[in-house]
């Protein structure tokens, strides 16, 4: 009865961490942000974690990003623009396959929604 339930919960463990990370595979990829001149790729790592990097096109700054999370067909992390000493807030919700809304929040006055469109190779 003890081995049961142990693979019970060991089951359950297993295909929750599985189901949470589903949705994340619409994220992949290169998008680029054409109101505020941003570049973002999302990838995943050599231990298979998500991944984002930022940059301004305009002159290449890479802006930082951290606490990446990704719930079915929303992502969220922090951002740091070194040149502005400015951190943010953003959450991603996908609208379609290859576009998403960004609403940022943070040190700012009010939040800001801006479309992300996947590029293409």
């Amino acid at each position: 009865m003890k081995k049961v339930v142990l693979l019970l919960i060991l089951f359950t463990a297993s295909l929750q961490g599985v189901l949470a990370q589903d949705g994340g595979y619409a994220f992949l990829g290169h998008w680029t942000n054409h109101e505020n001149n941003t570049g973002m790729v999302v990838y995943k790592d050599a231990y298979d974690r998500f991944q984002a990097i930022q940059w301004d096109l305009e002159d290449g700054e890479i802006i930082k990003v951290s606490d990446l999370l990704i719930i079915d067909n929303v992502m969220s992390f922090n951002s740091f623009t070194p040149s502005t000493n400015l951190t943010v807030h953003s959450k991603f919700t996908k609208q379609g396959d290859d576009d998403m809304e960004e609403i940022i929040d943070g040190q700012i006055p009010e939040a800001i929604v801006i479309s992300w469109i996947r590029e293409t190779p």
